[in-house]
């Protein structure tokens, strides 16, 4: 994935066919925008969709295609080290549904049961996007 494809998810999106018109669109500066595309800022690209609340309408099948792609393994560290790099981890807004699901995959990864952890988040993923 790369800017340009975020750009054409975007113009589909909003039925749009220029930066200048995108730009209109989600309140950003033609100059920045054309930023973006030139540094392939894709962070810059998903916080603007978080912000305007359109991140799983321009990223949400992408993300799920990606699961494919990494292991369990992989998740659960990226997990742990973002709880882990977090002091204040009592004012995470985990709800049930979410620690449940995390506990569960603590479980898998730690039986090393790869197929049964895609299993689950595949089944997460699809029952919450």
């Amino acid at each position: 994935m790369n800017i340009n494809d975020i750009f054409d998810r975007l113009f589909e999106f909003y039925n749009i066919n220029s930066i200048s018109e995108l730009s209109q669109k989600i309140g950003i500066s033609q100059p920045a925008i054309s930023k973006w595309k030139t540094r392939n800022s894709i962070s810059a690209a998903k916080k603007k969709c978080r912000e305007l609340g359109i991140y799983n309408d321009i990223f949400g099948d992408i993300n799920t295609q990606s699961i494919n792609t990494i292991t369990g393994g992989q998740v659960a560290q990226n997990v742990a080290g973002n709880m882990a790099n977090n002091n204040d981890t009592d004012k995470l807004n985990f709800d049930e549904d979410i620690l449940s699901t995390l506990k569960t995959v603590s479980t898998i990864i730690n039986q090393d049961n790869k197929e049964s952890f895609k299993k689950h988040i595949k089944s997460w993923i699809v029952d919450n996007l």
